[in-house]
């Protein structure tokens, strides 16, 4: 554990596209800076990781707490898209202390993993507007998130099976 935990740390503050990844989605300010922040949060030890299995899911963050499936390697893209889509439930727990709603909060990790994966030339991506967001970031550069296109991406989660029954995060945490 105690060794990806150091390759987590290193990736989120070595990755030069992890470095680009930069853009705001119905008000949520997704930047670089900010998993700098989240790596030195998981070094510390205030953010845990855990390994266990994760059902039906690459990983999941959770109060101060990441989870990864037994086996996990930071060793493919797919991999180290899951840590950014976590790390990005991490931030905006730091940032966003109160009740999220759900789908606004995937699709801010959904268009971060999807943002990493267009830079490195991977375009199959869970929904069909989390790969138009996360082109429209990584070729037109464009910075805020189209609020219609959020929509239709929150819509696209709300109607998957993986979230079936989700309403609202509620963050105890007090950063």
């Amino acid at each position: 554990m105690a060794n990806l935990k150091d390759e987590i740390v290193s990736f989120l503050r070595h990755d030069p596209v992890v470095s680009l990844i930069n853009f705001e989605l119905r008000g949520n300010p997704i930047r670089s800076d900010m998993y700098l922040a989240i790596a030195d949060r998981i070094e510390s030890g205030v953010i845990k990781l855990q390994m266990k299995t994760v059902k039906g899911r690459g990983g999941s963050y959770l109060h101060n707490q990441i989870t990864l499936p037994v086996g996990f390697k930071l060793n493919n893209y797919a991999n180290k898209s899951i840590v950014i889509h976590e790390c990005t439930h991490a931030i905006i727990d730091y940032h966003g202390i109160g009740r999220h709603d759900f789908a606004e909060e995937e699709a801010c990790a959904y268009t971060a993993a999807g943002v990493y994966w267009m830079y490195y030339n991977q375009f199959t991506l869970n929904f069909k507007y989390q790969t138009k967001i996360a082109a429209s970031i990584t070729i037109d550069g464009v910075y805020r998130v189209d609020n219609q296109d959020a929509s239709s991406l929150m819509t696209e989660i709300r109607q998957s099976d993986s979230y079936k029954g989700y309403s609202e995060y509620d963050s105890r945490q007090n950063w």
